[in-house]
């Protein structure tokens, strides 16, 4: 359900080894719409990876692209 959500906000993943090596091929679809989207002028947002663990609290900011301070 996330996934149809996110595909609807034309939010697309990028798959990393991390991810498996078994999913590294769902990128070929991802980079023909991020190819598809370009070559019709049409603007496209990269944004920068976050990181997660598995304790349910915040954690301290980083220096990332939005860190203006």
């Amino acid at each position: 359900m996330l996934q149809m959500h996110l595909m609807t906000l034309k939010i697309l993943p990028v798959y990393r080894k991390r991810d498996g090596t078994s999913n590294l091929s769902k990128n070929d679809e991802i980079f023909e719409n991020t190819i598809r989207v370009l070559k019709k002028n049409h603007s496209l947002c990269v944004m920068p990876e976050g990181n997660h663990g598995d304790k349910h609290k915040l954690r301290p900011f980083l220096k990332g692209i939005f860190f203006s301070f």
